[in-house]
Protein backbone atom coordinates (compact mmCIF):
# COMPACT_ATOMS: atom_id res chain seq x y z
CA UNK A 1 0.00 0.00 0.00
CA UNK A 2 1.87 3.61 -1.12
CA UNK A 3 1.22 6.97 0.00
CA UNK A 4 -1.17 7.71 -2.55
CA UNK A 5 -3.36 5.03 -1.85
CA UNK A 6 -3.17 5.74 1.47
CA UNK A 7 -3.80 9.38 0.88
CA UNK A 8 -7.03 8.61 -1.54
CA UNK A 9 -8.69 6.09 1.75
CA UNK A 10 -8.24 9.25 3.99
CA UNK A 11 -9.70 11.71 1.88
CA UNK A 12 -12.35 10.06 0.99
CA UNK A 13 -13.03 8.73 4.26
CA UNK A 14 -13.21 12.19 5.90
CA UNK A 15 -15.33 13.45 3.18
CA UNK A 16 -17.95 10.67 3.68
CA UNK A 17 -18.01 11.47 7.53
CA UNK A 18 -18.52 14.93 6.77
CA UNK A 19 -20.96 14.62 3.98
CA UNK A 20 -23.13 12.39 6.42
CA UNK A 21 -22.56 12.71 10.68
CA UNK A 22 -22.95 15.97 10.20
CA UNK A 23 -25.82 16.58 13.08
CA UNK A 24 -25.71 15.43 16.84
CA UNK A 25 -29.31 13.91 15.70
CA UNK A 26 -27.30 11.47 12.90
CA UNK A 27 -25.55 10.25 15.88
CA UNK A 28 -28.71 9.38 17.97
CA UNK A 29 -30.79 7.92 15.10
CA UNK A 30 -27.35 5.25 14.81
CA UNK A 31 -28.47 4.04 18.30
CA UNK A 32 -32.06 4.23 18.44
CA UNK A 33 -33.33 2.25 14.92
CA UNK A 34 -30.78 -0.49 16.24
CA UNK A 35 -32.20 -0.54 19.89
CA UNK A 36 -36.14 -0.76 17.98
CA UNK A 37 -34.79 -2.86 15.50
CA UNK A 38 -33.39 -5.51 18.41
CA UNK A 39 -36.98 -5.62 20.42
CA UNK A 40 -38.80 -5.62 16.98
CA UNK A 41 -37.20 -9.21 16.87
CA UNK A 42 -37.24 -10.49 20.22
CA UNK A 43 -41.12 -9.29 20.47
CA UNK A 44 -41.25 -11.45 17.11
CA UNK A 45 -40.59 -14.19 19.52
CA UNK A 46 -42.50 -13.87 21.96
CA UNK A 47 -45.88 -15.19 20.81
CA UNK A 48 -44.06 -18.63 20.97
CA UNK A 49 -43.15 -18.90 23.79
CA UNK A 50 -43.84 -22.43 25.42
CA UNK A 51 -44.86 -23.91 21.80
CA UNK A 52 -43.97 -26.13 20.11
CA UNK A 53 -41.48 -23.17 17.70
CA UNK A 54 -40.01 -21.96 20.80
CA UNK A 55 -38.57 -25.70 21.88
CA UNK A 56 -37.57 -25.66 17.95
CA UNK A 57 -35.70 -22.84 18.77
CA UNK A 58 -34.41 -23.43 21.94
CA UNK A 59 -32.82 -25.97 20.55
CA UNK A 60 -30.10 -24.27 18.62
CA UNK A 61 -29.95 -21.07 20.97
CA UNK A 62 -30.60 -22.61 24.87
CA UNK A 63 -33.94 -21.92 26.45
CA UNK A 64 -32.70 -18.95 28.40
CA UNK A 65 -30.03 -17.31 25.59
CA UNK A 66 -32.59 -16.25 23.16
CA UNK A 67 -32.46 -12.72 23.45
CA UNK A 68 -28.88 -12.54 23.83
CA UNK A 69 -28.64 -14.56 20.44
CA UNK A 70 -30.67 -12.03 18.92
CA UNK A 71 -28.64 -9.03 20.64
CA UNK A 72 -25.52 -10.62 18.67
CA UNK A 73 -26.90 -10.86 15.42
CA UNK A 74 -28.26 -7.72 15.84
CA UNK A 75 -25.07 -6.38 16.00
CA UNK A 76 -23.38 -8.20 13.41
CA UNK A 77 -25.78 -7.48 10.94
CA UNK A 78 -25.94 -3.86 11.90
CA UNK A 79 -22.16 -3.79 10.96
CA UNK A 80 -23.01 -5.17 7.27
CA UNK A 81 -26.18 -2.98 6.67
CA UNK A 82 -24.24 0.15 7.44
CA UNK A 83 -21.96 -0.81 4.58
CA UNK A 84 -24.78 -1.48 2.41
CA UNK A 85 -26.65 1.63 2.74
CA UNK A 86 -23.35 3.51 2.70
CA UNK A 87 -22.37 1.93 -1.14
CA UNK A 88 -26.13 3.19 -1.74
CA UNK A 89 -25.28 6.47 -0.49
CA UNK A 90 -22.08 6.85 -2.87
CA UNK A 91 -24.14 5.45 -5.72
CA UNK A 92 -25.11 9.32 -5.66
CA UNK A 93 -21.72 10.49 -6.74
CA UNK A 94 -22.64 9.34 -10.46
CA UNK A 95 -25.78 11.57 -10.39
CA UNK A 96 -23.80 14.63 -8.84
CA UNK A 97 -20.83 14.32 -10.76
CA UNK A 98 -18.53 14.36 -8.39
CA UNK A 99 -17.09 10.50 -8.92
CA UNK A 100 -16.54 11.42 -12.82
CA UNK A 101 -14.36 14.83 -10.68
CA UNK A 102 -12.47 12.01 -8.45
CA UNK A 103 -11.92 9.98 -11.55
CA UNK A 104 -10.09 12.45 -13.34
CA UNK A 105 -7.45 12.87 -10.41
CA UNK A 106 -4.38 9.98 -10.27
CA UNK A 107 -6.63 9.03 -6.94
CA UNK A 108 -6.38 5.21 -6.45
CA UNK A 109 -9.90 3.85 -7.19
CA UNK A 110 -9.77 0.60 -4.53
CA UNK A 111 -8.65 3.44 -2.20
CA UNK A 112 -11.88 5.65 -2.78
CA UNK A 113 -13.73 2.01 -2.12
CA UNK A 114 -12.08 1.55 0.98
CA UNK A 115 -12.45 5.47 2.33
CA UNK A 116 -15.83 4.86 1.56
CA UNK A 117 -16.21 1.91 4.03
CA UNK A 118 -14.02 2.73 6.17
CA UNK A 119 -16.29 5.88 6.95
CA UNK A 120 -18.81 3.63 7.74
CA UNK A 121 -16.96 1.57 9.96
CA UNK A 122 -17.22 4.44 12.62
CA UNK A 123 -20.89 3.95 12.35
CA UNK A 124 -20.67 0.57 13.25
CA UNK A 125 -17.82 0.34 15.70
CA UNK A 126 -19.57 2.99 18.39
CA UNK A 127 -22.57 1.18 18.48
CA UNK A 128 -20.91 -2.19 18.66
CA UNK A 129 -18.84 -0.94 21.65
CA UNK A 130 -22.24 0.29 23.20
CA UNK A 131 -24.04 -3.18 22.64
CA UNK A 132 -20.97 -5.01 23.70
CA UNK A 133 -20.80 -2.88 27.00
CA UNK A 134 -25.17 -3.41 27.81
CA UNK A 135 -24.87 -7.02 27.09
CA UNK A 136 -22.08 -7.62 29.46
CA UNK A 137 -23.42 -5.78 31.89
CA UNK A 138 -26.92 -7.11 32.06
CA UNK A 139 -26.16 -10.60 30.94
CA UNK A 140 -24.20 -12.22 33.79
CA UNK A 141 -23.61 -15.84 32.22
CA UNK A 142 -22.25 -14.36 29.26
CA UNK A 143 -18.45 -14.94 29.20
CA UNK A 144 -15.07 -14.89 26.90
CA UNK A 145 -12.39 -17.13 27.37
CA UNK A 146 -9.86 -14.19 26.78
CA UNK A 147 -9.16 -10.83 25.82
CA UNK A 148 -7.56 -12.20 22.31
CA UNK A 149 -10.89 -13.93 21.68
CA UNK A 150 -13.08 -10.40 22.31
CA UNK A 151 -9.93 -9.10 19.40
CA UNK A 152 -10.89 -12.10 17.45
CA UNK A 153 -14.52 -11.21 17.83
CA UNK A 154 -13.92 -7.61 16.75
CA UNK A 155 -12.05 -8.81 13.53
CA UNK A 156 -14.01 -11.26 12.51
CA UNK A 157 -16.55 -8.23 11.77
CA UNK A 158 -14.88 -5.19 11.01
CA UNK A 159 -12.54 -6.92 8.23
CA UNK A 160 -15.57 -8.78 6.07
CA UNK A 161 -17.66 -6.02 6.61
CA UNK A 162 -15.16 -3.35 5.15
CA UNK A 163 -14.56 -6.47 2.13
CA UNK A 164 -18.35 -6.56 1.54
CA UNK A 165 -18.16 -2.90 1.87
CA UNK A 166 -16.27 -1.92 -0.99
CA UNK A 167 -17.72 -5.16 -2.94
CA UNK A 168 -21.16 -3.49 -2.95
CA UNK A 169 -19.56 -0.24 -3.43
CA UNK A 170 -18.13 -1.81 -7.09
CA UNK A 171 -21.42 -3.48 -7.63
CA UNK A 172 -22.57 0.07 -7.46
CA UNK A 173 -20.47 1.91 -10.03
CA UNK A 174 -22.12 0.59 -13.00
CA UNK A 175 -25.78 2.66 -13.05
CA UNK A 176 -27.28 5.16 -11.66
CA UNK A 177 -30.18 2.62 -10.74
CA UNK A 178 -29.02 0.70 -8.07
CA UNK A 179 -31.94 0.73 -6.13
CA UNK A 180 -32.43 -3.21 -7.66
CA UNK A 181 -28.73 -4.21 -5.56
CA UNK A 182 -29.79 -2.62 -1.98
CA UNK A 183 -32.86 -4.76 -2.64
CA UNK A 184 -31.42 -7.79 -3.67
CA UNK A 185 -28.62 -8.02 -0.83
CA UNK A 186 -30.18 -6.23 2.15
CA UNK A 187 -32.99 -8.44 2.54
CA UNK A 188 -31.65 -11.82 1.95
CA UNK A 189 -28.29 -11.24 4.15
CA UNK A 190 -30.68 -10.32 7.10
CA UNK A 191 -33.02 -13.44 6.44
CA UNK A 192 -30.55 -16.18 5.21
CA UNK A 193 -27.23 -14.82 6.95
CA UNK A 194 -28.51 -15.73 10.48
CA UNK A 195 -29.01 -12.45 12.15
CA UNK A 196 -32.41 -13.69 13.18
CA UNK A 197 -33.44 -17.44 13.07
CA UNK A 198 -30.41 -19.92 13.79
CA UNK A 199 -28.51 -20.90 10.76
CA UNK A 200 -28.68 -24.51 11.79
CA UNK A 201 -31.94 -24.40 11.67
CA UNK A 202 -32.25 -23.70 7.63
CA UNK A 203 -33.03 -26.22 5.00
CA UNK A 204 -30.10 -27.34 2.87
CA UNK A 205 -30.91 -24.77 -0.10
CA UNK A 206 -30.98 -21.68 2.77
CA UNK A 207 -27.87 -22.98 4.39
CA UNK A 208 -26.44 -22.83 0.43
CA UNK A 209 -27.63 -19.38 0.22
CA UNK A 210 -26.90 -18.52 3.54
CA UNK A 211 -23.29 -19.75 3.22
CA UNK A 212 -21.98 -17.07 0.42
CA UNK A 213 -22.86 -14.12 2.79
CA UNK A 214 -19.68 -13.18 5.13
CA UNK A 215 -22.46 -12.33 7.80
CA UNK A 216 -23.42 -15.58 8.47
CA UNK A 217 -20.07 -16.89 9.78
CA UNK A 218 -19.21 -13.53 11.21
CA UNK A 219 -22.61 -13.90 13.31
CA UNK A 220 -21.47 -17.37 14.73
CA UNK A 221 -18.27 -16.40 15.44
CA UNK A 222 -19.32 -13.69 17.56
CA UNK A 223 -22.12 -15.67 19.16
CA UNK A 224 -19.81 -18.57 20.25
CA UNK A 225 -17.25 -16.19 21.50
CA UNK A 226 -20.07 -14.09 23.79
CA UNK A 227 -22.39 -16.83 24.95
CA UNK A 228 -20.25 -19.93 24.71
CA UNK A 229 -16.60 -18.68 25.85
CA UNK A 230 -14.68 -20.59 23.16
CA UNK A 231 -11.27 -20.92 22.37
CA UNK A 232 -9.72 -20.14 18.82
CA UNK A 233 -9.60 -24.08 18.24
CA UNK A 234 -13.50 -24.80 18.34
CA UNK A 235 -14.05 -21.65 15.57
CA UNK A 236 -11.36 -22.50 13.02
CA UNK A 237 -13.75 -23.86 10.38
CA UNK A 238 -15.56 -20.90 10.59
CA UNK A 239 -13.03 -18.26 10.55
CA UNK A 240 -11.33 -20.34 7.33
CA UNK A 241 -14.47 -20.52 5.62
CA UNK A 242 -14.71 -16.43 6.34
CA UNK A 243 -11.31 -15.60 5.38
CA UNK A 244 -12.32 -17.47 2.20
CA UNK A 245 -15.43 -15.26 1.50
CA UNK A 246 -12.88 -12.06 2.25
CA UNK A 247 -10.39 -13.15 -0.34
CA UNK A 248 -13.13 -14.05 -2.71
CA UNK A 249 -14.81 -10.61 -2.26
CA UNK A 250 -11.53 -8.50 -2.43
CA UNK A 251 -10.83 -10.20 -5.73
CA UNK A 252 -14.11 -9.22 -6.98
CA UNK A 253 -14.04 -5.85 -6.03
CA UNK A 254 -10.42 -5.24 -8.13
CA UNK A 255 -12.45 -6.95 -11.42
CA UNK A 256 -15.39 -5.25 -10.93
CA UNK A 257 -13.85 -1.97 -10.52
CA UNK A 258 -11.68 -2.60 -13.86
CA UNK A 259 -14.70 -3.51 -15.71
CA UNK A 260 -17.34 -0.52 -14.23
CA UNK A 261 -14.36 2.19 -15.20
CA UNK A 262 -13.68 0.47 -18.68
CA UNK A 263 -17.71 0.52 -19.26
CA UNK A 264 -17.55 3.85 -18.23
CA UNK A 265 -14.99 5.04 -20.73
CA UNK A 266 -17.43 3.02 -23.38
CA UNK A 267 -20.70 5.10 -22.28
CA UNK A 268 -18.45 8.27 -22.40
CA UNK A 269 -19.10 9.37 -19.08
CA UNK A 270 -20.45 8.27 -15.36
CA UNK A 271 -23.87 9.57 -15.41
CA UNK A 272 -25.06 7.40 -17.57
CA UNK A 273 -26.65 4.23 -16.76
Amino acid sequence: MNKYMLSSIKAEAIKQHKSVYHSSLMYFSMLIWPVLDLFAAYYAYKPFEGSATSEFIAKWVGDDKIFAFILFGSISYMFFKCFVQSAWRFSYERVSGTLELIYLTPSNRLGIMLGNALASLFESAWMFTVFCIGALVFFTDLYISSAFMLVIAIFSLVIPSICWGIFMNSLFMFSRDTGIFFTVFQSPMELFGGAKIPYPAFPIWAKLAGGIFPLTWSANIVRKIFMHGVALNDIQIELLLLSLICIGLFLLTLLLLKKSEAYARKTGNMALF
